[in-house]
Parts: C-alpha cells; structure tokens; sequence
C-alpha cells in the first residue's frame, strides 16, 4: 500500500467513484451524494484542507482516502486543530486503516496541528481503531433534518 498527501485535483476523476461507494455505505438520511469540489478547492488553495490518500501498490489504484479541515481553535488559544471530514478504504484493502491512521496522524503533527477530530458513523462504528491509536471518545454529535 503507498500513502500519500495529495490535492483534490490529483483525484477529482477517482474520488467520484470511490465516494459513491463510501455514499452507499453510510447513506446519511437518505440524501443524495452530491460533492461540492469547489469548496475542496477553495479550501485546498487556503491550504485549510488536506487530503491523505491510500492507493494499492501493483496498480495504483485509490483504495482510500481521508479529508481533513485545518482550522484555528478560537476557545483554545487558536491552536491548529484538524477536523475530520470524510474517511474511507475500500472494503476490500479495510486491512491497512491502521498504517492509514498512524500515517495522517504524523503528517497533520508535522502541518503544526494539536488536535485531531475524528467522526464515526453509528452505523459503521470503527471507534475501537481510533481508541487503538490513543484516541478519546469526547463527544457525540446528533443530527436531524429540517
């Protein structure tokens, strides 16, 4: 498996396909997936998003990916922080979440981050990885359509 960092343009034609996939995995209320890359640009041109991939080795083929926002922390001395906005490994290579998590975490350390949010879907709950990895459970975020 080969991990890298790599722009919302590197990916544009891939990640369509593999976020359709993730979409028909966790099917939040039902919304239609409709992915807003302009806003992954504007971001990404800010440098206020990062994007981690995992891709197979024979084939290079992406098999995973994980976006995340950086942001300054207003209640907490502005330190950078990293919020989590989607994450996902094609369910046939779920093997290397672990190299995949331990590989984010380095890199968003070395962009000057402090803090890491991660959000778990009830249905597809991979919390005991993060807990694995040092991570505490601190929060849980509940939603409803208006």
């Amino acid at each position: 498996m080969k991990y890298q960092i790599e722009t919302i343009q590197d990916i544009e034609s891939e990640i369509k396909i593999l976020s359709q996939l993730h979409y028909e995995e966790i099917k939040d209320f039902g919304i239609p997936l409709q992915l807003d890359l302009s806003t992954y640009y504007s971001h990404e041109q800010n440098n206020s998003l990062k994007i981690f991939t995992a891709r197979a080795s024979t084939s290079n083929r992406l098999v995973g990916y994980a976006s995340f926002f950086l942001f300054n922390n207003h209640h907490y001395d502005n330190q950078l922080e990293a919020n989590q906005d989607a994450i996902f490994v094609h369910p046939e290579f779920r093997g290397v979440g672990r190299q995949f998590i331990d590989f984010i975490d380095i890199h968003l350390k070395e962009f000057g981050v402090k803090i890491v949010y991660h959000h778990v879907k009830t249905n597809l709950d991979w919390s005991p990885a993060l807990l694995s990895h040092g991570y505490k459970h601190i929060e849980n975020i509940f939603a409803k359509i208006l």
